[in-house]
């Protein structure tokens, strides 16, 4: 059986999300500018998948502490099983290295992050 996770990936794919490109753009006081800083392709990334995942009608909850693991829920009920979590790089994928010390502390108080799922996405 495949996972909610596995199930969106493979509705990205038939999207075919790889061949796609997209602009970021910042709209205030009628300016209109494209952002060209790759800083900001995370977090705008997951509030578009978020809003994707909407239009499928995929039904996940986010926590209210975005910054809080993980991005999404998938269960309706459960904060501990279908686990999603994006992560977005530009060249080269360092995420996490800088918390890894973190991550391993909060695993043996929270197991059950070691069976979440990850989307990662590389972007030009």
């Amino acid at each position: 059986m495949l996972t909610k996770a596995n199930e969106i990936y493979t509705l990205l794919i038939e999207n075919q999300i790889t061949k796609n490109q997209g602009d970021i753009t910042f709209d205030f006081l009628n300016i209109s500018i494209k952002i060209n800083e790759k800083s900001a392709v995370g977090d705008l990334f997951q509030e578009w998948l978020a809003e994707w995942m909407r239009q499928q009608g995929i039904k996940f909850r986010i926590k209210q502490n975005s910054q809080e693991f993980p991005d999404f829920l998938l269960d309706e009920d459960s904060n501990t099983k279908d686990l999603l979590e994006i992560k977005t790089f530009y060249s080269s994928p360092n995420f996490d290295v800088a918390n890894f010390e973190a991550y391993c502390d909060s695993l043996t108080k929270q197991a059950y992050r070691l069976d979440a799922d990850y989307l990662i996405f590389s972007y030009e």
